[in-house]
């Protein structure tokens, strides 16, 4: 017996092992329609209910044989939940362009393999597993059904085929999400999908849980049973500097998502406030000469510091800054991922850190903020690059000469958190905060930390020293690249309050995001690699962040719009 029939024999006796205390004569059974589902095929409850045809097509050439990726799902539930699958349904295709996929040579048996996330190194994701020695993250059980011809479907055409288990799978949560594998004995093709508004999975290596990434990263199936799934998180936001629309002031859907509110972008004497400094700009100077300017002219538009009634002043900053775009053209070899960025700032209503995740209210769970950004020197005093919140719970990031700080306020006194590493250049650098919160309503949390990451490396990380963060934003303004409205108190940034302190970003903002979740540093160090190694045509197509948050559009003042990251 050679290497390789050995190796497949080991391997279908792994598998057989698995789904032994779970084999059954059940069925894949054609024509499940998803969002038309009926008690008799998988019941009432859904988990997941998004199985679709289309997309690319994914091959097992050669019988027996499996899938070298798994799909996974994240935050779909909370950790302790009681989890019952009952069945799912996937998109199967055709072979070939000729034989209907219902033909004998299509016959066989589909083993459905599914994961808990809690082992290995990433507690919410799926690390890997080796079905020969049986090691890697826990198997919460398998299922094995029959794919019989039916002779229906049309030469390369693409179905959804459901399978109803005889007994659940049945665990409690140890992670938000799951994970399942296929297998079949029979040569076997699906459809896998590009990322989109649905809750599509995550297909990511079998070996090692790497995101198989791609022009089809997804797939697309439905799973039955109980809890139904979390509302899809509409809080990630994703704006690029090279994407932005002067004038655009909104958070603008991509996907399906509930933003109502928005961030003022003025341009340095934009007194219209319409993304451009122009001729319209010196009809509203002079319509409101000697009026109140904190009233008649947008915030941020006038020059620094500038008080009272508007005034010649305000007029020569209007005509010096005549005609100049949103956005610089950038040109960097080391991140041509990079074509445009930013160099004023933005402020707005920070109000999407108060609405709610599943239950728990956005801050007071995990979340990860992604800059890229230039500065003009390493000796310009103390600068925001981003911040939220106000004297009572807010969190930070910014930049002392060299020194780049991370700052968490925690509602509790004494739990504030302070991050700290050095720059040593003024190249473009990616700076990454991750905030681990886990909220207690009840009493305190004290496992909450902050991961800093600097051009895709763990700077500094306060995991051996955590503290309760409980809420890390509030619901007052924020801002990228100034300080939104009130800054949090107690950090490196102590501002008197009266105006009488530029605390500006001085540089660029290209890239600036936003989401819900604590990213891996495999994720971060993905995004850091996309930005350094992308070609120009490939530019937006940053890796997605954690699987299936949906997201927006945002264009502010200082780094662009936000884009899908489900």
């Amino acid at each position: 017996m050679n290497r390789q029939h050995f190796g497949r024999l080991t391997l279908a006796l792994a598998l057989g092992l698995l789904a032994s205390t779970h084999a059954s004569a059940l069925d894949l059974v054609r024509d499940y329609k998803t969002g038309q589902n009926l008690p008799e095929q998988l019941g009432s409850s859904f988990i997941i209910d998004q199985a679709v045809t289309g997309g690319g097509d994914s091959t097992v050439a050669t019988a027996p044989g499996f899938f070298n990726w798994v799909t996974q799902y994240n935050n779909i539930w909370t950790v302790g939940q009681q989890v019952s699958i009952t069945g799912l349904a996937i998109p199967i295709h055709a072979l070939s362009t000729t034989v209907p996929i219902e033909m004998t040579s299509q016959a066989g048996n589909w083993t459905f393999t599914f994961f808990e996330l809690n082992g290995g190194a990433n507690p919410n994701a799926f690390d890997g597993y080796n079905f020969a020695t049986m090691t890697g993250e826990t198997v919460l059980g398998a299922k094995t059904a029959t794919f019989a011809p039916d002779f229906v479907a049309l030469p390369n055409s693409t179905d959804e085929y459901f399978v109803k288990f005889d007994t659940p799978i049945e665990f409690t949560a140890q992670s938000t999400g799951v994970a399942f594998h296929m297998w079949s004995t029979n040569t076997a093709r699906v459809k896998i999908n590009t990322a989109g508004a649905t809750r599509r999975g995550v297909r990511v290596n079998l070996s090692d849980g790497v995101a198989q990434g791609g022009a089809n990263p997804n797939f697309a199936a439905t799973l039955a049973g109980t809890p139904v799934a979390l509302p899809p998180p509409t809080l990630a936001h994703r704006f690029v500097a090279s994407s932005d629309v002067p004038g655009n002031t909104n958070w603008n859907p991509v996907s399906p998502s509930q933003e109502q509110f928005g961030f003022d972008r003025p341009q340095k004497g934009d007194y219209n406030n319409d993304g451009f400094t122009n001729t319209a700009d010196y009809t509203v100077w002079r319509d409101n000469v000697d009026t109140d300017g904190s009233v008649t002219l947008p915030a941020g538009s006038r020059p620094f510091g500038a008080t009272g009634n508007v005034n010649d002043a305000d007029r020569a900053y209007w005509a010096a800054n005549y005609g100049q775009p949103a956005t610089v053209a950038v040109n960097d070899p080391a991140v041509p991922g990079i074509t445009q960025a930013f160099n004023i700032g933005s402020r707005g209503q920070a109000n999407i850190f108060e609405q709610t995740v599943g239950s728990t209210q956005a801050s007071r769970q995990n979340g990860s903020f992604e800059l890229w950004f230039k500065p003009d020197s390493l000796a310009g005093g103390d600068q925001v690059l981003y911040e939220a919140g106000g004297t009572g719970a807010g969190s930070y990031i910014s930049l002392h000469n060299n020194e780049l700080k991370v700052f968490v306020k925690s509602q509790f006194a004494g739990n504030d958190q302070t991050l700290t590493t050095t720059l040593t250049n003024t190249n473009w650098t990616q700076v990454v905060a991750v905030i681990h919160n886990t909220y207690a309503a009840t009493g305190v949390s004290a496992d909450d930390y902050v991961d800093l990451y600097v051009n895709g490396a763990l700077a500094i990380s306060t995991q051996s020293t955590p503290t309760d963060v409980n809420d890390w934003a509030g619901g007052n303004d924020a801002g990228l690249g100034q300080i939104g409205g009130v800054i949090a108190t107690g950090g490196p940034i102590v501002d008197p309050g009266d105006g009488s302190v530029n605390f500006d970003f001085k540089g660029q903002i290209a890239i600036f995001e936003y989401a819900p979740t604590a990213w891996t540093a495999t994720e971060v160090a993905t995004r850091n690699s996309a930005i350094r190694t992308a070609s120009a045509a490939a530019a937006a197509a940053v890796p997605e962040p954690s699987t299936l948050l949906l997201s927006a559009v945002l264009a502010m003042g200082v780094a662009g719009v936000f884009r899908s990251r489900g």
